[in-house]
């Protein structure tokens, strides 16, 4: 039995295999091989006689020549390339130095690699999308406006998924407008379709998933992919993309996680527009309608920290007592949040419902306190300073209540802080509070505050009460009303910005005091 030739050996071979003479043609391959090969680069099915580079089209063709020449030349090289055949498929081809060079001068072997190289495509695609989906994710963080997140989603949703068009698609009233288009005719902005009109949007709403398949002539050529976004359980938008070619699998996985991603951006979203609603309410509620009382002229001001967004439990008001009487409080409480803000709420209350059964004002915090204590039972405390202004005599008569002290500023240019010297509200039962007097004149400022200002601090540095000392000494006449402004802008200089807590501040000055009548300024 005679021994086996080169050619038998590669006949043998399950994979496509063909030899090569030096001159570059080819000399023998194998069934496998010929099978591989479409039939224009391979007459009658066999390539024999033919140079490889015509065997897989003029897009392989100089990868093919430059392998087959580098073998020859390099005996010891294995170049290889990646080629498309005529049936789709992808191929290895390798080429390698023939051993029996009566046989010929190299051999080209070609491999099926189509499942492994989409497998690795595949992983590739997967592990792109989930950095693209990562990133929308940080993006969406920065912002929980509703309108944003879709305009995000819209601009970077597209690039994950290669797609040559999008567009936002809102529901409102039963249709949906079109926003936020990228590629996209832009006769589409901002108009309205109808249910019917969109077959996909009904296909998304009906099966609450994704829907794609070709697109019609209104959005382009090639296939549509329609993402629900909802926010609360119910789809609100759809993000419709736009692409050439079919979606992959990994694209239809990454579409999937998108949805979820951003129906919860969007529900984030409905929920903090609900509690800036709420908080809204709520600190205008704390704060009241300051209106100006005749005899008393007066500015004010909030504002929130820089730190947080949580409702602050800072408040003031001025109310009218009668009888040429008009009483101001302000006060702030521990903590942030609605607790606070009903604690806050709690206190003006009794306080104003108190003023005009008690002629004290230290009788009127002790009142308060024994609220404060069965309601909250220790759990939170509230600082206060409450007066009562007699607009005709100027005789001021007040009690602090562990609040910052007030400040006055004379006429004549004198600047004092007023002594606070009560226990803090809602801490214990049956306290002592003490009542203190002195006089307002016309001109005269009282500028009451709570700690945001003072404990405002810049690198441990508080702003503290003998810089607003200075503050208000250095300004001489100035308007009541823009009094609280020139404060805060002072402050907010301090700290560049950076606020730490809620800031109050009310300033009042009376104007109708009878100085004939006025008692004499006491110490105080």
């Amino acid at each position: 039995m005679s021994a086996p030739t080169g050619r038998d050996i590669l006949d043998g071979l399950p994979f496509g295999v063909a030899l090569f003479a030096a001159d570059g043609t080819c000399l023998h391959a194998n069934a496998a091989f010929c099978a591989i090969l479409p039939s224009p680069a391979a007459p009658a099915g066999r390539p024999v006689g033919q140079v490889a580079a015509s065997f897989f089209g003029e897009e392989h063709v100089a990868e093919l020549a430059s392998g087959f020449e580098n073998v020859v030349t390099d005996p010891s090289a294995c170049p290889r390339c990646e080629c498309r055949g005529a049936d789709g498929l992808r191929y290895e081809c390798a080429w390698r130095a023939f051993a029996v060079s009566e046989e010929g001068a190299a051999v080209l072997a070609v491999a099926d690699v189509t499942r492994h190289l989409e497998h690795r495509d595949t992983l590739e695609e997967r592990a792109r999308l989930a950095a693209v989906l990562t990133g929308i994710e940080t993006t969406l963080g920065y912002t929980t406006d509703f309108d944003d997140i879709l305009e995000i989603l819209s601009a970077e949703a597209p690039d994950g998924v290669s797609c040559s068009g999008a567009a936002v698609f809102v529901r409102e009233s039963g249709g949906w407008n079109a926003l936020h288009l990228r590629s996209l005719p832009h006769t589409l902005i901002g108009q309205r379709f109808e249910t019917e009109e969109i077959p996909w949007a009904d296909e998304a709403l009906t099966r609450r998933s994704l829907a794609h398949g070709p697109a019609d002539g209104r959005l382009g050529e090639g296939e549509f992919l329609a993402i629900p976004l909802a926010a609360s359980g119910e789809i609100s938008a759809l993000l419709l993309l736009v692409g050439t070619a079919p979606f992959s699998q990994p694209a239809l996985e990454f579409a999937d996680k998108l949805a979820t991603l951003a129906s919860f951006a969007l529900e984030n979203a409905r929920l903090q527009a609900i509690e800036r609603e709420t908080r809204e309410a709520l600190q205008t509620a704390l704060l009241g309608v300051v209106h100006e009382i005749p005899g008393v002229r007066l500015g004010h001001l909030y504002r929130s920290a820089t730190r947080r967004a949580q409702v602050g439990g800072d408040f003031y008001e001025l109310f009218d007592l009668g009888g040429d009487r008009v009483g101001a409080i302000i006060g702030d409480v521990s903590g942030k949040g609605i607790s606070a803000a009903s604690l806050a709420a709690l206190t003006k209350t009794t306080v104003k419902i108190h003023a005009r059964e008690l002629g004290s004002t230290a009788a009127v915090l002790a009142k308060t306190n024994e609220v404060l204590v069965g309601e909250c039972e220790g759990c939170a405390f509230v600082t206060v300073f409450y007066c009562v202004l007699d607009i005709v005599t100027g005789e001021l008569r007040y009690c602090g209540a562990g609040h910052p002290p007030p400040l006055i500023g004379r006429k004549g240019g004198e600047t004092l802080l007023l002594p606070v010297t009560s226990p803090i509200l809602g801490a214990y039962r049956d306290l002592a509070y003490e009542e203190r007097v002195t006089t307002l004149g016309n001109g005269d400022v009282l500028l009451l505050y709570t700690d945001g200002i003072t404990e405002a601090r810049r690198e441990g540095q508080l702003y503290g009460h003998e810089r607003l000392l200075v503050l208000l000494s250095g300004l001489g006449r100035v308007d009541v009303r823009e009094l609280p402004e020139i404060v805060f802008e002072d402050v907010f200089a301090h700290v560049r910005g950076d606020l730490g807590d809620d800031m109050a501040i009310l300033a009042l000055s009376p104007t109708r005091v009878d100085e004939g009548r006025r008692q004499q300024q006491l110490p105080l």
